[in-house]
């Protein structure tokens, strides 16, 4: 599935997943089968069908619950929801899954993934005409890539910040 997204074949993706979800199920871990489901967000949101994403993320939600095991997929959950909130003009309720999702991941200590969910609540940010806050985001997610050494998305944070700073 993973290797269809990557070459931007969602059609094929989608068709994979049952599939994949069926061998994620037999394995017994949760956290496996709550990754389906945010695969199928992903590949729903990239394919343009918000409703299919948005019940794909609620579904893996409801199925993690509080468990502290599956906090790490619950968090990439999260992240998917504000992504499909924030494409929905659910600007506000995008900002509350971003926030949730940060603390998970920051408490967790998973930092790739916590720059990943600042520069997306930084974009959230700009989306309810926060700027001054959204460059915080931006800034923070930055700081994060350079300590863990993750340079691949650093050009276009440094963009993000840049873009926000001309729009002042």
């Amino acid at each position: 599935v993973r290797e269809r997204m990557d070459q931007a074949r969602y059609a094929e993706a989608l068709a994979e997943l049952p599939a994949a979800r069926k061998a994620a199920r037999e394995s017994g871990e949760a956290a496996l089968e709550l990754d389906a489901d945010r695969l199928e967000a992903e590949i729903a949101r990239h394919l343009a069908d918000r409703e299919r994403a948005l019940s794909a993320v609620e579904r893996g939600l409801a199925r993690a619950g509080d468990a502290r095991e599956l906090f790490p997929a619950r968090a990439a959950l999260l992240v998917q929801r504000a992504i499909v909130l924030r494409r929905l003009g659910q600007v506000e309720a995008s900002l509350r899954a971003y926030a949730e999702a940060l603390v998970i991941f920051r408490r967790l200590g998973i930092r790739r993934s916590e720059a990943f969910a600042r520069n997306g609540l930084g974009g959230a940010l700009v989306a309810s005409g926060d700027l001054e806050d959204a460059i915080i985001a931006f800034r923070a997610s930055i700081q994060i890539d350079r300590e863990t050494g993750d340079r691949l998305r650093l050009g276009r944070k440094l963009s993000n910040v840049g873009q926000v700073l001309d729009a002042r």
